[in-house]
């Protein structure tokens, strides 16, 4: 029988709020969270709008003023929920009453999973003076290196960064991976994290996924391709022109059952499994049971959307897409199973 994987605890914070529950209560009111970028002036900008956290104050998230120079901003909110979910679960209470040989054994079976976006454009900024400087001689790039780029410069752009602070700051030192995979991280390390749990390499494990992803190139890129919207969020609606851009970060304290029992933790939710494609076993056929009520309810709902390559079984739908494609269903398999509807 498969180990139980529950969870303990969670944080989170986007553009809806600084927890949970903020985020939840904003769900249930409608509240919007799409307002116009802060971070630099969008004044003419072809499109000026994202899931940005307002006022946001790094120094209020994580209080250690050293890491602020070593960290980027995405960093500071995944260590940020770190703090949350395990503070939520209260692991940090219960390894201190703990005596130090069996705290010590705690932090050994601890795992630290975490998934980042992977790009950040403003990590290279500070190479623009210098390469104008150098003007494509690579000897005066080597010598006026040190002294035009920041010696930091490496450590901030480290994309391991949270999954290092958090073993550091936390004592955590089980089984870690950092996963780099677009808007698919997160979800990855919660099934690194459980897929661990289940294999016995440790009897708990955080689980973080963060991004900041508004900047000026990314918006002028994704612009270009035609990805973002200019008057706000349409899902599946004929008014949709594409999707935007938005920052936060989440983290779950997972647990096995067993070690969630011994100290009487709160549960809150089971992790179910993972639903990828890449996930051995049996796949569904197209003539499975349920298959052709789907399908009936994808064309009730979307009666005037055509299927790409006239196949009658579109396996996602791309709810956000441009409204120059919306004649047809885009194929993203992984995204139905993992996220990003985008």
């Amino acid at each position: 029988m498969s180990t139980r994987v529950i969870v303990s605890g969670s944080g989170a914070i986007c553009a809806a709020g600084k927890s949970p529950g903020e985020i939840w209560t904003a769900v249930c009111t409608g509240r919007s969270a799409i307002r116009p970028i802060e971070q630099w002036d969008t004044a003419g900008w072809p499109t000026s709008l994202a899931g940005e956290i307002p006022g946001l104050d790094p120094r209020a998230l994580v209080e250690d003023r050293k890491l602020h120079k070593l960290l980027q901003r995405s960093d500071l909110l995944g260590l940020y929920v770190a703090g949350r979910a395990l503070d939520e679960s209260g692991f940090v209470a219960y390894r201190e009453a703990l005596a130090p040989p069996a705290a010590a054994a705690v932090n050994d079976r601890t795992g630290v999973y975490v998934g980042q976006g992977g790009s950040s454009y403003q990590n290279d900024y500070e190479f623009f003076p210098l390469l104008t400087t150098a003007n494509g001689d690579l000897g005066t790039f080597g010598r006026e290196l040190a002294a035009t780029v920041n010696p930091m410069w490496l450590l901030r752009s480290m994309p391991n960064n949270v999954v290092c602070h958090i073993g550091i700051r936390h004592g955590l030192k089980g089984p870690n991976a950092c996963v780099t995979n677009h808007s698919v991280s997160g979800s990855l390390a919660v099934i690194e994290a459980a897929a661990a749990l289940r294999a016995g390499e440790a009897d708990r494990a955080l689980a973080v996924g963060h991004d900041a992803s508004i900047e000026p190139q990314v918006v002028l890129y994704y612009h270009q391709l035609g990805l973002l919207s200019v008057d706000g969020l349409w899902p599946f609606d004929a008014r949709r022109s594409g999707s935007l851009l938005g920052e936060g970060a989440a983290a779950l304290v997972l647990e096995t059952e067993s070690a969630a029992a011994d100290r009487h933790a709160r549960i809150f939710g089971e992790f179910l499994r993972a639903r990828g494609r890449d996930r051995p076993g049996p796949r569904r056929r197209r003539d499975a049971p349920g298959r052709g009520r789907d399908d009936r309810r994808a064309r009730q709902r979307h009666p005037a959307v055509g299927f790409v390559g006239g196949s009658r079984h579109p396996p996602s739908v791309r709810c956000h897409a441009p409204a120059r494609h919306r004649v047809q269903v885009g194929l993203r398999p992984s995204a139905g199973r993992l996220g990003h509807p985008g």
